[in-house]
């Protein structure tokens, strides 16, 4: 069996593998084409950048201006009527009104007490200037909310 591998050429040794001198060449050849490619890259790059830069409109100097604007004024389309009968707290009572019961023209509610004077003088029937009109001790708003008559004594019906 031993002769049977000697003469196999398989198991036979061989002498060091060695390059092919023309594969050391290609490779040379490959690399400096790459490098020639790479190089043509950017120059075409750097062309092309350059050519766009050119058509570009350069930026002129900018100057500062002074803007002054005027007011806008718009007219009035309509007059405002004035009536002839004021209220200038818009409580309901005329300030000619306000003024013969003793009650504010600016108030809605001269004595605070929590209803309002027109309230007062037409359907409760208090003072609209005393902040308890039958003197009980609670204030009329209140005896109002808690369902107390605010010009007497007894609940409100």
């Amino acid at each position: 069996m031993s002769e049977e591998l000697e003469n196999n050429s398989m198991y036979t040794p061989s002498a060091p593998y060695q390059e092919d001198p023309s594969h050391k060449k290609r490779n040379i050849i490959f690399v400096v084409v790459g490098v020639i490619v790479v190089i043509g890259i950017v120059f075409v790059i750097r062309s092309l950048m350059k050519k766009t830069q050119e058509k570009l409109p350069q930026a002129q100097e900018q100057t500062e201006t002074q803007i002054t604007q005027e007011p806008v004024v718009q007219e009035a389309r309509g007059k405002l009527i004035e009536s002839p009968e004021s209220d200038k707290d818009r409580d309901g009572i005329l300030d000619e009104e306000e003024e013969k019961y003793g009650t504010s023209d600016f108030e809605i509610d001269t004595d605070g007490d929590a209803l309002s004077d027109k309230m007062e003088i037409e359907f409760w029937k208090t003072d609209p200037t005393k902040t308890d009109s039958d003197g009980d001790g609670y204030n009329d708003g209140y005896e109002v909310f808690r369902g107390y008559n605010p010009a007497g004594p007894g609940k409100l019906e």
